[in-house]
Parts: C-alpha cells; structure tokens; sequence
C-alpha cells in the first residue's frame, strides 16, 4: 500500500479545522481551561496550547486569571474576546429593515431600526440600509469581518436572489451579495430570514442543542420555516427549502401572488388574521377595531374580549398549526420554535398550536415535540443575520490571525 505524504495544502486545512473547532468550543464553553479544550476537542495539549497562543497574539483570545479544574486543581482560564472581531448583520423585512453590529460571540453593540413605507421604492430602501451599514460601520471599535443579510422569500440561494416578496412589488432579483461587497470590500452573505432565525437559536439561544432536527417559524406578514440537522441549515437544490407560506393547503383557494391556490400564508399569518378582520367589518361584525389594525392592536382588543379579534386569531393560529403538523410528519423535528409578530399574542398561540398539532400527527410524534417561543427579544433574523457571518468567517479563522 502506498503512503500518502501531506501536502502543504493538507496541513493547512487540518490547521484551518483545527482553529475552528477550538474558536467554537470556547464560544460554548465561555471560559475554561486548556485541559478541558483539549478533553473536548480530542487534540493533543501541545497541539491546544500552540492553537490558543496564536489566538492570544491576535487578540481573539485572553487569560481571565486562574480557575477551577477537574479534581479542583487550579488552571488559568481562557475565554474568547470578542469585542475586537464584529460582524455586520442587516434584516430587511416588508415593513421595516435593521442594521446591526454583533460579536463573535453574539452580543449586541449597536442596533439601526427604519420604517419601510408602502411607497418606497427597493433602490431606495437599499441605499439606506447602505448608509446606515456604512455610518455604523465608521463608528464601530474592533475590526469588522464580514456582513450577514437575512432577507424575505422565497429566495433562490444558489443566484443570491430573492424571488417574491408577497405584498410588495419591485422587491426580485436584487443582488444583495454584489451590491453590498462592492461598496464595503468585505465578505457577505445573504439567508433566507427563517433560516437565519435558525442559525441564532443554534448558535446563540438560550436552549441551545448540540445535535437533532430544529426547526424555526417564522411567522409574521408571511410564513417561513428554517430546518437545522446538526446545525446544518437544509437548504434543498436552490436553496428554497422550508418555504412553508407557499405550501398549498387548499387546491382551491384563492390565487397567491406565488401563482399557486390555497397557500398556508393566505391563511395562517398575520396578514391572513389582518384580512379576516376587515372581511368582519365589511360584513357588520362587533369589533372595536379598525381596517388593517397591527398586531398589537389586535392583541389588546383580544385581551379585552373582543369577538372579531379572537375568532380571527383562532381561526388563523388553527390553520398555523395544521400547517406544522405537515412539517412535523415531513421532517419528525425534536423542537419547533415560533418567531416573528405572531409571538406577540402570548401562550394562546402555542395552546391552539400544540392543540392542532395533536390533532393532525401521530401521538407518538406530537407527545416528544417541545414548542416553545424563540428565546430572544430581538428579532431572531436580525440576530440569525449575525450568526450567518460569524458561521462563515470560523469555517476559515485564519483571516482573522491576518487581520
């Protein structure tokens, strides 16, 4: 058998796994010792202090004086220092965009929040987002290494365009990747916003989990859905996998702007509860509100025992959940998480969600399901948006020794 010598090009991404695997390990562990690095990463202790000297000479990485180990020996411990490595993540949505400055580590430094009106136009939506990215950008400490972008779909990943905004017209094709690269000169990449509020529960939520099927609903003005094994978002051939809102549950319904009938979107979302809440008023229905509330508007006239408020929300968050029992007999997932403006309307959601759900899958699926509420404040996309650049920039850490 013939012995294969390794090449510099070998060596050099066994080093690139290497220094990956331990950023990674530090951004779980929070501060530990070199031992429990090497304990967990399976490398050798000489391997494991070379790899923390070097992030220690960039700055990525620093002592916090001394700890305890196993057998309550004392180390000196380490942690990540991530305030001098941040990336840029931007959440366009349909009704407003955020730009935003996070660290490696997933904390937040400095959040832009800008109404999208019905009249603008998406040129001019862009060149303030640009603006903003870029004046953010001036007055940020650290070195910025990357963008992420976490936009509405469908979005065709694999021509880094999206390719329907429903309710917005103009809003295809729109070469997000390109156009912010060229103004700023650094890496940048651009998720569909389910998916995006995937990668922060994985990387930065309070429940994360090391292994299993997860899946994140978006579920605002449309309906998405991000599918996680392991990590690993599941994309599908163009990168439209989990377009949940444009899957048809009636062959008959009414047309989508899509071009399908009877998509859940039409019937699950907050625009589908918004809808039939004005049909309600045309047709004489006791409310006390008005064409085309918020959702929050709703959710307080719910609150007060408003009949058109509550018969519209249960009848949306019924259709919500039979919508996700189709995914649950698809895809099995260990956790369901629910994000987005539909949040807002508290446990109700998740009782006539889980309600539904037994209803329509198997007990043995639905018994072992945990659905819960994401576990941020923020907009998970937004915060998904920041995880999407820090995901891409430690799959080759080396630019950031370079730096």
């Amino acid at each position: 058998m013939t012995n294969i010598k390794p090449t510099a090009k070998n060596l050099e991404d066994v080093r690139e796994m290497n220094l990956s695997m331990v950023i990674k390990l530090l951004q779980k562990m929070k501060v530990c010792s070199r031992a429990e690095i090497a304990k967990a990463s399976g490398l050798r202790q000489s391997t494991i202090t070379n790899i923390i000297n070097e992030l220690i000479e960039c700055g990525l990485v620093e002592e916090t004086g001394n700890i305890e180990g196993c057998k309550g020996r004392r180390s000196i411990g380490i942690t990540l220092k991530g305030e001098n490595f941040k990336v840029l993540a931007i959440r366009l949505s349909r009704k407003c965009f955020m730009v935003g400055c996070f660290d490696i580590n997933g904390k937040e430094y400095d959040i832009t929040i800008r109404a999208v009106n019905q009249d603008q136009s998406v040129e001019e939506v862009m060149v303030e987002m640009e603006n903003i990215a870029s004046d953010i950008m001036k007055h940020t400490s650290g070195t910025i290494l990357a963008i992420g972008i976490a936009v509405p779909g469908p979005v065709i990943l694999s021509e880094e365009r999206i390719a329907l905004v429903t309710g917005k017209v103009g809003w295809k094709n729109i070469r997000f990747r390109e156009r912010f690269q060229q103004r700023f000169g650094i890496p940048v990449y651009i998720e569909h916003d389910a998916n995006a509020g995937a990668l922060a529960e994985w990387w930065f939520g309070h429940n994360r989990m090391e292994r299993g099927t997860h899946m994140y609903v978006a579920a605002g003005q449309g309906i998405g859905a991000g599918i996680t094994l392991d990590g690993k978002v599941m994309h599908g051939s163009m990168g439209v996998a989990g377009e949940i809102g444009h899957m048809s549950i009636n062959c008959n319904g009414p047309r989508c702007q899509c071009g399908n009938r009877g998509c859940l979107e039409l019937y699950a979302s907050v625009s589908a509860m918004v809808k039939r809440i004005n049909d309600g008023i045309d047709q004489g229905g006791i409310t006390s509100l008005r064409r085309d509330s918020t959702v929050h508007q709703i959710a307080r006239a719910m609150e007060m025992g408003d009949p058109l408020a509550v018969q519209a929300f249960d009848e949306t968050a019924e259709f919500l959940g039979f919508g996700l029992s189709q995914m649950i007999n698809l895809y099995n997932p260990d956790v369901i998480v629910i994000g987005d403006e539909f949040t807002i309307m508290g446990e109700r959601l998740l009782e006539i969600i889980r309600e539904t759900i037994r209803k329509y899958t198997l007990s043995e699926l639905s018994d072992k399901l945990e659905i819960r509420f994401t576990s941020f404040e923020r907009d998970p996309a937004l915060i998904g948006a920041a995880a999407l650049a820090v995901e891409k920039v430690l799959k080759k850490p080396t630019a950031i020794l370079e730096k």
